[in-house]
């Protein structure tokens, strides 16, 4: 096979797989739709003030099937910054079409919008798994129909709340201190005949 033909074989496989495939409209401001806009607290040291995020903020939509449990969706898309001008659009996002995998044109999807302090990394699931403190949160999980290719044009975020962004302190070094001695004498213990 030439390197030409494998190309062209990818090319329609790879069209086969996301024909059919649900899409969303990643706007979380949709005039007389939706609108839903992030805000901080303004406890983080980026932001001293409290309002609507701007783009040293990601986010990110999470779906999955309706059938799937809530902690079972995925990130679909790239994370996105939030929008900085003008003012009225600050604490939004608004992009293209995303596929959402796993669910079909037309059909329902559970969706959530995720958001993080661009400083903490560079998806959710690190800030997630990471001791660093910053801002970060999540909308409630909303059920949506897709559009996509036969179903028309991708479907609406219709319902998607808006949100208050949680800062997550870093923990005091006293508190640290103190649980790192318990485990230290929990770990003699348990080596002790």
């Amino acid at each position: 096979m030439t390197t030409r033909t494998v190309f062209l074989v990818a090319g329609v496989l790879s069209a086969f797989t996301t024909y059919g495939q649900g899409t969303l409209q990643f706007s979380t401001h949709v005039l007389n739709s939706v609108d839903a806009r992030v805000v901080h607290t303004g406890r983080s040291p980026i932001n001293h003030e409290a309002g609507p995020v701007g783009s040293l903020y990601l986010g990110q939509l999470y779906a999955g099937p309706v059938a799937a449990p809530p902690h079972l969706l995925q990130p679909i898309g790239t994370p996105t910054p939030f929008r900085d001008s003008p003012d009225a659009a600050r604490g939004y996002i608004i992009d293209g079409e995303v596929v959402v995998p796993g669910v079909p044109a037309g059909e329902w999807a559970l969706v959530k919008l995720v958001a993080w302090q661009v400083s903490l990394g560079s998806s959710y699931l690190e800030v997630m798994q990471g001791p660093w403190p910053g801002d970060r949160g999540e909308s409630g999980i909303i059920t949506v129909r897709t559009g996509g290719g036969a179903a028309g044009p991708a479907g609406i975020l219709t319902g998607l709340q808006g949100f208050t962004l949680s800062w997550i302190p870093e923990p005091s070094p006293g508190l640290l201190f103190v649980f790192g001695g318990l485990g230290l004498l929990v770990r003699q213990r348990r080596q002790s005949p």
